[in-house]
């Protein structure tokens, strides 16, 4: 809920793209990412 109120919030101050700055922060202090595999081709 407070996500969503947030992205409304910057959409309407003009900002259409919103990026995880969290995430960059978190690989500066050298943690790795794990990205989820993709759904198995078949």
């Amino acid at each position: 809920m407070r996500a969503r109120r947030a992205a409304e919030t910057l959409r309407k101050h003009g900002y259409n793209q919103i990026n995880c700055v969290g995430l960059d922060e978190y690989k500066k202090k050298g943690y790795k990412l794990i990205y989820p595999k993709g759904a198995p081709k078949g």
